[in-house]
C-alpha cells in the first residue's frame, strides 16, 4: 500500500475517533467501510491495515510497558490553547500543532532543538509557545538537492517572524553537542527508519527532558523510535493515538 494510502487512512480515522471516541471498534470500522466502498481500491484491505494497526498497538504496550497510548482529550487544555497558533495547511495538522503548543506551554523547556525547519511555520508555533526559551532550527544547506525544491536561503523559515536561531546541516553528520545543553528535542525531518533512528538517538545523548516527534503515524518512523527506546527505562513514551504527534517525557525530570 502506497504511503499516501496510509496517510489517508490515518486522517480519516484520527477525525473520526476525535470526535466519537464513545463509538465502540466495530462502529469505527464500519465508518471506515461506509467512507472507502465507492474508491476503486480493497476497501476490506484498509480494513485490514486498520485491525492490523491495533494489533500493533496491544502488541507495542506488552514489548515496552514504557509506552503509553493517550488521546489528544488527555493534552488539551483550554488556557494553553488561548495563545495557540494554529496550522491548517494539510488535514490532522490543525490538531497535531495545537497538541504540540500545549504540551510545550505546559512543560516549557529552557531550550529547544528542532530538526526539520521547511517554511518555519512548526517553527513558528514552537517558539510562540515556549515564550522566551530559545529555539534551534536545523535544515540542510540552500544548495542540497531536497523533497521540497521550493526551499532556498530565502524561503526556509521566512513564516516564521518570531526570533530562533537557524541552523543548516545534515542531521545525520551534524554535530549537536556544540549546542549542549538541549532539553527538548522536536524530530520532524526525513520520515523514513534510518533518519529517525539516528536523530533519536543523537538526542538521547543530550540527555534531554522531552522528546517529541511528528508523523508517527507512519509505521517506519514509530517503530525506529520503539527500536531506540527498547532497552531504555529513565523515559515515558507517549503515542497520542489521534495525532500523529509521539513524544517521550525523561522520568525523575
Amino acid at each position: 500500500m502506497t504511503h499516501c494510502a496510509l496517510r489517508y487512512i490515518g486522517d480519516t480515522r484520527a477525525g473520526f475517533l476525535k470526535n466519537f471516541m464513545q463509538l465502540t471498534k466495530k462502529d469505527v470500522y464500519m465508518h471506515v467501510l461506509k467512507t472507502f466502498k465507492k474508491k476503486t481500491f480493497s476497501f476490506l484491505f484498509l480494513l485490514a491495515m486498520l485491525v492490523s494497526a491495533d494489533v500493533r498497538a496491544d502488541q507495542t504496550s506488552l514489548v515496552n510497558p514504557n509506552v503509553r497510548f493517550i488521546s489528544s482529550y488527555d493534552v488539551l487544555d483550554a488556557t494553553l490553547m488561548a495563545k495557540a497558533i494554529t496550522r491548517n495547511e494539510f488535514p490532522g495538522f490543525y490538531e497535531d500543532f495545537l497538541v504540540l503548543h500545549c504540551l510545550l506551554a505546559k512543560y516549557r523547556p529552557f531550550n529547544l532543538f528542532e530538526i526539520g525547519t521547511c517554511e518555519g511555520v512548526g517553527t513558528m508555533i514552537i517558539k510562540n509557545a515556549l515564550g522566551s526559551s530559545t529555539v534551534y532550527s536545523l535544515d540542510l544547506p540552500p544548495n542540497v538537492p531536497k523533497e521540497y525544491t521550493f526551499l532556498n536561503a530565502y524561503t526556509t523559515g521566512a513564516r516564521c517572524s518570531l526570533p530562533y536561531v537557524q541552523l543548516f546541516g545534515d542531521s545525520m553528520t551534524y554535530a549537536y553537542e556544540k549546542h549542549y545543553p538541549l532539553d527538548a528535542w522536536f524530530i520532524d525531518g526525513e520520515h523514513d527508519y534510518a533518519h529517525v533512528f539516528y536523530e533519536s538517538t543523537q538526542a538521547l545523548l543530550s540527555n534531554p527532558s522531552f522528546i517529541f516527534w511528528h508523523d508517527t503515524d507512519i509505521p517506519c518512523v514509530f517503530n525506529a523510535i520503539l527500536d531506540v527506546f527498547a532497552n531504555r527505562d529513565d523515559y515515558l513514551l507517549y503515542r497520542i493515538s489521534d495525532t500523529r504527534i509521539s513524544y517521550a517525557i525523561k522520568k525523575n525530570r
